[in-house]
């Protein structure tokens, strides 16, 4: 699976699904201040690592947990290992 990870104007982080155009697998609401606009975003697949940064200094790393993937393409993907 490939997943990119997108920050808002208003503090929101989210993980989207690129193979199923964009469809989002997580969001996460931080709590950075009053501009709590995203500035830097990084995201460590091979982890499971969020770490963001806002505009007005706030920083924040969190863990993600694996269960953030819907059940559904778990699901797929055993059935297409399956059948291989």
């Amino acid at each position: 699976m490939s997943v990119y990870v997108e920050g808002t104007t208003r503090g929101l982080i989210k993980i989207r699904d690129i193979e199923k155009k964009g469809e989002c697998l997580m969001h996460l609401k931080t709590d950075f201040g009053i501009d709590n606009r995203i500035e830097l975003l990084g995201y460590n697949q091979a982890k499971n690592i969020l770490f963001a940064s806002s505009r007005d200094g706030g920083f924040g790393l969190w863990k993600v947990n694996h269960e953030w993937r819907s059940k559904q393409i778990d699901k797929e993907e055993r059935e297409a290992f399956i059948t291989l």
